[in-house]
């Protein structure tokens, strides 16, 4: 997902809008979710990529998380 306005990124966002919601979401399940909204061109493997990266950023849920969630799907 190289284009933050794309449909795809957008439909990325809305539905994960912070990587604690990938937390127990399957390559599988992702990749099915992303070729949806793709037509087609983004794969499991892709999606196996950004859930190593979120994995790897050990990212630490924020005070107020729940909020933050709600402003990025309102902006979506």
């Amino acid at each position: 997902m190289r284009e933050v306005e794309c449909k795809t990124s957008l439909a990325f966002y809305e539905a994960y809008p912070s990587p604690r919601v990938l937390t127990g979401i399957t390559d599988e399940e992702l990749g099915e979710f992303l070729r949806e909204f793709s037509h087609n061109a983004c794969s499991t493997k892709r999606a196996g990529k950004i859930l190593e990266l979120v994995s790897e950023d050990n990212i630490k849920e924020r005070d107020y998380q729940f909020a933050r969630d709600a402003v990025v799907q309102s902006e979506i």
